[in-house]
């Protein structure tokens, strides 16, 4: 990294405050080593959908997603971002991976309409993230507009922006040949004025680790399965069709979970780094391998990735490994560490903010309102609950030009909003313009009508859906009930007649029947999970937390990922 004077002055000192200034307001850094690959033809997207991961059939314009390709085995080959433009395809991947992706391709290219060709080599990318970055690229000018989907994507002027992040924040990456990226790179920390820092290698790191993102070919190697590290969720497409090694990893997808998988180790912040490929001790046995490990300073401790095995893979589970022939402490985390914060959870934030202060507000007269909402628009222009907030802020701050455009832009966006044409009309009432204001109040008049038109039908409907499976479920729960005089340990009559309860809204009866399918079966994860929501519908918080935890040790035992995810999340709702 070459940072210029102006910000060489200004760099932090230690990686933690780098660390620190990316979360709290934001950070660039350039990274080498990236390609660019582009496919072309007619039958490019079903093409490359038959090689890898991803769905690609169904890329449009400025989209982008990541995906792998793999072996037989379903072990994986290579990883890259492939993103569709009017032209095919642009594949953005490490340089170290275009000669043997290349080469792949050609081997697989038959009678296909498929053109591959290298784009680029050699290119930089400039990785831009933290909250403020949105107000820097709209203060830069020079910066394209882009969607608020992850990997969306443009070429300006020259350069590929994407969305993405790299650290779990908002931001996007810029690739493009070294020359560009500096030049690019030294206007931006001019225009951020310090807001906006210049980071190290060894900081990037941690903040790509801290956010979940391994790399291939550091944290993931061609010994690894798909669904052993984090890319199975955002590298694959379920139910996709064929591509190579997709027997295997939907195999392992229907089973929940494989034997091993990527997490994370949180030890303390004195614990020496594991050597990577190391073995994770617990307990004298091997239960695991080491990866790569750095000290995290938004955790307070050591961070070390692991490939470990699924008898030790609970959430919050708390265990000493040996390290040097001594034991340490760590807790179980799963990725991402550290939670990611995209622009739209920031819109969503900055907006509960301003509407806190604005029901505060009696006077109209508190700035952070306005200031809040403004911040939300930067981060996400279409939020259309900001835009309705602060139209009505202005309004009642006398600002009736400004607020009356927004409360158009508002029914563009979004033509069915009853209360968006309301306001509308009240505005044009206020500057005195009678016929759009009748008629914005047309629309929301006969808005309103039909809402309550459509209300009632569905309700009618509802009502006879309701009826119709009340009518089933009461002549299930009587078959169950029959099932039970005669074997009062038929557990799938037990756990069908408790879900049955459920459904009728008798909670305490369906605790009684699945206490009892758990001491039939007590690795059933999907009756504790059943019995832990009873209980705390009942306001038994102790039975709910006992039952959830009970039901989690069960599901890791046995794999099953989807009811242990859901135990987790009530847990901590708890």
């Amino acid at each position: 990294m070459n940072p210029s004077p102006f910000s060489l002055q200004n760099l932090s000192a230690g990686v933690a405050d780098q660390v620190r200034q990316t979360r709290q307001s934001g950070s660039l850094w350039r990274e080498d080593g990236w390609a660019l690959l582009r496919l072309r033809g007619a039958d490019a997207k079903t093409w490359l959908h038959g090689q890898c991961s991803q769905s690609v059939t169904d890329l449009e314009t400025g989209e982008g997603r990541q995906a792998a390709l793999l072996d037989p085995r379903g072990a994986l080959l290579a990883v890259f971002d492939i993103l569709a433009d009017e032209q095919g395809l642009l594949l953005l991947m490490a340089d170290s991976d275009l000669d043997f992706v290349c080469e792949r391709f050609q081997r697989y290219l038959f009678a296909e309409d498929v053109e591959v060709e290298v784009q680029a080599r050699d290119q930089q990318a400039l990785w831009l993230q933290g909250p403020e970055v949105a107000q820097l690229l709209v203060a830069f000018g020079e910066a394209p507009s882009l969607p608020m989907a992850d990997r969306s994507w443009t070429l300006h002027e020259g350069l590929v922006w994407i969305r993405q992040t790299r650290s779990g924040e908002a931001g996007v990456m810029v690739v493009g040949d070294e020359e560009q990226i500096e030049e690019l790179s030294d206007h931006l920390l001019a225009q951020a004025s310090g807001e906006i820092l210049p980071i190290g290698d060894e900081a990037a790191q941690v903040l790509r680790l801290e956010a979940g993102l391994p790399l291939f070919g550091t944290e993931v190697s061609s010994q690894q399965l798909l669904p052993e590290t984090p890319w199975m969720e955002s590298a694959f497409a379920p139910g996709k069709g064929c591509f190579t090694g997709q027997e295997v990893v939907e195999r392992l997808r229907m089973k929940g979970s494989p034997k091993v998988a990527l997490v994370a180790l949180l030890g303390e912040p004195n614990m020496p780094a594991p050597a990577p490929g190391s073995k994770v001790m617990i307990a004298g046995k091997g239960q695991g391998t080491f990866s790569s490990s750095v000290p995290s300073p938004t955790l307070g401790g050591r961070l070390c990735y692991a490939y470990l095995k699924r008898l030790n893979r609970r959430p919050d589970a708390r265990f000493t490994v040996q390290i040097d022939a001594h034991d340490w402490p760590v807790k179980l985390l799963w990725l991402p560490p550290v939670a990611h914060r995209p622009d739209n959870l920031l819109a969503d934030e900055a907006y509960d903010k301003a509407l806190r202060f604005f029901t505060e507000d009696a006077e109209d007269k508190d700035p952070r309102v306005v200031a809040w909402l403004r911040k939300a628009r930067l981060h996400n222009p279409e939020h259309l609950d900001s835009l309705e907030l602060l139209g009505l802020a202005l309004q009642r701050r006398g600002e009736l030009n400004e607020a009356t455009e927004l409360m158009k832009t508002l029914v563009e966006h979004q033509p069915d909003s009853i209360m968006g044409w309301t306001n509308l009309s009240r505005f044009y009432a206020e500057a005195g313009l009678i016929d759009p204001a009748e008629e914005a109040q047309g629309r929301a008049t006969m808005l309103s009508f039909r809402a309550d038109l459509a209300a009632r039908k569905v309700a009618v409907g509802e009502a006879k859906l309701a009826e119709h499976e009340q009518n089933e479920r009461r002549s299930r729960m009587g078959m169950f009930r029959e099932v039970l005089e005669f074997d009062d340990k038929d557990l799938v009559a037990l756990f069908g007649l408790g879900k049955a309860q459920i459904a009728e809204g008798e909670d305490a009866l369906a605790v009684g029947l699945l206490e009892r399918a758990v001491e039939v079966k007590p690795d059933y994860a999907a009756a504790w999970l059943e019995l832990g929501q009873a209980q705390q519908r009942l306001g038994n918080v102790a039975g709910a937390q006992v039952s959830y935890l009970a039901g989690i040790a069960a599901a890791a035992k046995r794999g099953e990922l989807m009811p242990m995810r859901a135990m987790e999340r009530r847990l901590k709702e708890l």
